[in-house]
């Protein structure tokens, strides 16, 4: 997965990439604990540009989640095409995050 963090006025953005996978763990973990401390109230996690989700992935956005909200911040999911919504949906992200 390719991933940057973009400082927007109104919240931080992960823009992920690619394929998202068990793989990604270390470096997700590391650029969440930048995006997290952040003075931002809101994180955004941009998936218009992800092909591929599998259930380690999923365990990633969970654990950013974790540690936004241990931060006092809201977090949402923006973007994700057909075939990663379709994952997202089936694992019921839709009762954790702002998907939209």
């Amino acid at each position: 997965m390719r991933a940057r963090v973009l400082d927007r006025k109104e919240a931080m953005v992960l823009e992920c990439a690619g394929r998202l996978t068990i793989r990604d763990r270390k470096s997700v973990e590391r650029i969440s604990n930048n995006i997290t401390r952040s003075g931002h109230s809101q994180v955004v996690i941009d998936l218009s540009k992800l092909d591929y989700i599998d259930s380690g992935g999923l365990g990633i956005l969970l654990s950013l989640r974790d540690g936004a909200v241990d931060r006092g911040k809201r977090i949402a999911i923006s973007g994700a095409a057909d075939s990663v919504r379709e994952v997202l949906d089936i694992a019921s992200f839709g009762t954790l995050f702002d998907i939209r």
